[in-house]
């Protein structure tokens, strides 16, 4: 019976996946990790042309998130007979990226756009993308606790100083907190306005994880 209710949703989910969207995300996410190992300047130069391409791409069909491409899933253009090759086929000749990269697929999000923009530390409040979130938000598009991890991301390197950014959501496990007053008020009011939980009911999840060994957090960076 179960079984059979699984298989009923799956095909509802398969068929909303937008496949050619989908490929764009594998080619865009892969080829930033093949890029990040480039020197003198050049990796700079391939962020920057990414996210052009995904603000493109984000103004015709929207921001590629869960609704929109499904979550990560390593086999999945095999179960819908793709012709677009599956994640681990784009690079299995590649040693350097076998030895590390992975699909997540226990994540339960979608992963390689996230990976894009959390690497191009100004993908929050830069020119090209500042002005979707909320309306992408709103379109459930994007999980708000993915833009709160972006906004975040901003404080790991020099790039907040030189924006409008002001606070934060405590929602990036590898931001700099530590270095910086945390005004659990000022925290919970930011979060509230993007419809997050508190400080202190993800606090209660986290004790719960660890007490009985389930697992309340998901997303990139356990963001969820």
């Amino acid at each position: 019976m179960l079984n059979d209710l699984f298989l009923e949703n799956r095909k509802k989910y398969l068929a909303k996946i937008d496949i050619e969207y989908r490929d764009f995300t594998y080619d865009l996410g892969i080829n930033d990790q093949k890029n990040k190992h480039l020197k003198g300047g050049a990796y700079d130069v391939k962020k920057h042309e990414s996210i052009i391409k995904l603000n493109k791409k984000i103004e015709i069909k929207g921001f590629p998130g869960d609704k929109i491409v499904g979550i990560a899933d390593a086999t999945i253009f095999k179960e819908l007979k793709s012709k677009y090759k599956d994640f681990y086929e784009r690079f299995k000749n590649d040693k350097l990226l076998k030895s590390y990269f992975t699909s997540n697929d226990e994540a339960l999000s979608e992963q390689l756009i996230m990976c894009v923009l959390i690497h191009e530390f100004s993908s929050f409040s830069n020119s090209y993308l500042n002005s979707i979130w909320l309306k992408e938000i709103k379109k459930g598009n994007i999980h708000p606790r993915d833009v709160a991890l972006l906004h975040d991301n901003t404080y790991r390197s020099d790039y907040a100083s030189l924006t409008k950014i002001k606070g934060y959501y405590l929602n990036n496990i590898f931001a700099p907190y530590i270095k910086r007053n945390i005004n659990r008020k000022e925290i919970n009011n930011k979060r509230k306005n993007l419809h997050i939980v508190s400080l202190e009911v993800d606090e209660k999840k986290k004790e719960f994880e660890v007490f009985h060994g389930f697992k309340l957090f998901t997303g990139f960076f356990n963001g969820r």
